[in-house]
C-alpha cells in the first residue's frame, strides 16, 4: 500500500502490553500495574521502491525495510539487541495457527 500510494510510513513498536494480556490468556492482568511504552519513529521513505509494486523480490526488501525500523525501535524500547538472525515463519517449525503452547504441553 505505501509503494501505490507514494505516502511515508511511520513505524511504531509497543512494549509491556504482553504483561497485561499474555498470549492465549483470557485473563486481563492488571496488578501491579504494568509499564506499557509505545513509540513512533520517523516517516521511511520508499521511493526507490515506486513502481515496482508488481515486483515480489522489491516487495520482500520493503517488508524488511520497515521491520528493520520496527526492530530498531523496540531495541531502544527494550534496551537490548535483538537476535542475529530474523525469524522467518515460512522456514519455522511452528504451526501457521493455533495455540503452538497448549500443543507442547
Amino acid at each position: 500500500l505505501a509503494i501505490l500510494s507514494k505516502v511515508p510510513v511511520i513505524p511504531c513498536a509497543q512494549w509491556g502490553a504482553q504483561e497485561i494480556l499474555p498470549a492465549y490468556s483470557k485473563k486481563i492482568k492488571l496488578f501491579p500495574r504494568t509499564k506499557v511504552t509505545v513509540v513512533a519513529g520517523k516517516p521511511l521513505d520508499f521511493s526507490k521502491w515506486y513502481g515496482k509494486e508488481n515486483d515480489p523480490v522489491a516487495l520482500e526488501e520493503a517488508t524488511a525495510f520497515v521491520m528493520q525500523a520496527i526492530t530498531n525501535l523496540l531495541e531502544d524500547i527494550r534496551g537490548e539487541k535483538a537476535p542475529a538472525e530474523v525469524f522467518d515463519p515460512k522456514k519455522s517449525a511452528l504451526p501457521r495457527i493455533g495455540n503452538f503452547k497448549k500443543e507442547n504441553k
